[in-house]
């Protein structure tokens, strides 16, 4: 029994047809609200990969059994790859009050995105028990009453992805933010690597001959070290770092277990309570865990 597990490059002609020019329009259900029966695409990727470097999400896998016939596994992940990119970033944010999150559906799985001014700041996901706006309404709690971040300057972008929960929808968006950051990073040093070689070609050029002094010949030299110290690096995408508030305690739940001599979370330091601000109590206890509401008296 063969096996074979290959890249095919032909998915990139959906890619090559978003970047042709006219916006792409996606129609949805007959059945879908008038106001939702189209999305339309933007023509470059902004905040998410729209195609992505890492070999395993671009095979094909199955296995020739010989004899005529052979056996093929969908790559689910590398279909998902192929289309979230493109559908978040082509999402119009939301201001993160309660009133647009109070419009999410209850007990919508998906995955999520955060915004600060123009910079992805977080992303999430949330299972079904919980949903979208349980999730969305703790963060606007936490961010609330801090000193340098308020949720009035955050944004948010959500989606409900159904069967959600063959996939690990966070991972992916994560390593898509990851590749676009990638990928602007290699287009800056292409840049100056460009800009670095011509530098260094022009020096070159000027190397002083022998005759012409110690002097001159040391000072060339000096310059010349210095400049390729200077030479730009090519960036690593095992080193491109998430998110801003991915992995710093933002979206973790209280452990329970050593809760009192925990650590203070990244998030926590940087963005401390302050303890100077006017609480709203009435607000708070209006406002149920699950981002309900219930009579107050």
């Amino acid at each position: 029994m063969a096996l074979f597990d290959q890249d095919d490059r032909s998915a990139d002609d959906d890619l090559a047809d978003a970047q042709s020019g006219a916006p792409e329009l996606i129609e949805l259900d007959e059945d879908a609200e008038a106001s939702q029966s189209t999305i339309r695409i933007l023509d470059a990727s902004r905040d998410f990969a729209w195609e992505l470097s890492d070999p395993v999400l671009g095979r094909i896998k199955g296995t020739d059994d010989g004899n005529g016939f052979g056996t093929f596994e969908l790559n689910l992940d590398r279909s998902l790859a192929e289309q979230l990119g493109r559908f978040f970033d082509s999402l119009e944010t939301a201001e993160l009050t309660l009133e647009n999150i109070q419009r999410i559906p209850d007990g919508c799985e998906g995955a999520y995105a955060l915004y600060r001014g123009e910079n992805l700041i977080y992303v999430g996901k949330s299972n079904a028990r919980r949903g979208l706006k349980t999730r969305l309404a703790r963060h606007r709690k936490k961010l609330s009453n801090r000193i340098g971040i308020s949720p009035n300057e955050v944004r948010f972008k959500a989606a409900q992805i159904f069967s959600f929960s063959a996939f690990n929808v966070e991972a992916l968006l994560l390593l898509l933010a990851r590749e676009r950051l990638y990928k602007s990073e290699l287009e800056v040093f292409k840049v100056e690597n460009a800009q670095y070689r011509v530098a260094l070609a022009e020096h070159e050029g000027k190397k002083p001959a022998k005759i012409d002094g110690s002097t001159l010949l040391q000072a060339w030299k000096e310059t010349a070290i210095r400049l390729r110290k200077g030479r730009p690096k090519a960036p690593d995408l095992k080193k491109i770092k998430p998110p801003e508030l991915n992995n710093s305690g933002f979206g973790s739940n209280d452990t329970g277990v050593e809760r009192d001599t925990q650590e203070t979370s990244k998030f926590d330091l940087a963005y401390p309570l302050d303890l100077q601000s006017m609480v709203d109590v009435f607000s708070m206890a209006a406002e149920r865990q699950d981002g309900k509401y219930c009579a107050f008296h």
